[in-house]
């Protein structure tokens, strides 16, 4: 009988335990299973053990699914103690440029005054940010 190549994939601890034991013919194993599967057609408990098999794999697959879901979360919460640790921070550079451009005349506080330029390289953010900043400083939070 011809023989036709099928690629298989079986549990880790499986193809240690059939590459360690050499009197196994892997080839010869598959068929006979197989045939023994189609001979005894619909048998209920052939059945009845597939759908088991099925279903504890897919129970494994939930909890690992649930336990990576459950990190991700703890992650997230990290990341999101951390954005709130920064916020509260005040950059010591950043507030003394919104003092001092602060005192700035509406109409100067544009982007390309040479003021804004400075103080935002020095600080290290866009200009039009640091605009947007010193519209929004109020010294009397400083407190903070």
């Amino acid at each position: 009988m011809s023989k036709r190549r099928k690629s298989v994939t079986i549990d880790e601890n499986l193809a240690d335990e059939v590459d360690r034991r050499s009197e196994i013919n892997f080839s010869g194993l598959v068929n006979d299973l197989i045939e023994n599967y189609l001979s005894e057609g619909d048998n209920p408990h052939k059945v009845k053990a597939a759908l088991t098999v099925r279903l504890d794999r897919i129970e494994s697959e939930i909890e690992r699914k649930e336990k990576q879901l459950n990190q991700l979360r703890e992650e997230r919460e990290e990341i999101e103690n951390l954005i709130e640790e920064q916020e509260e921070k005040r950059d010591p550079q950043l507030e003394k440029g919104l003092k001092v451009l602060q005192n700035l005349p509406e109409e100067k506080l544009h982007t390309e005054n040479k003021a804004v330029k400075n103080w935002a390289r020095k600080i290290g953010i866009p200009a039009e940010n640091l605009v947007e900043k010193v519209e929004e400083y109020d010294s009397s939070d400083e407190s903070r």
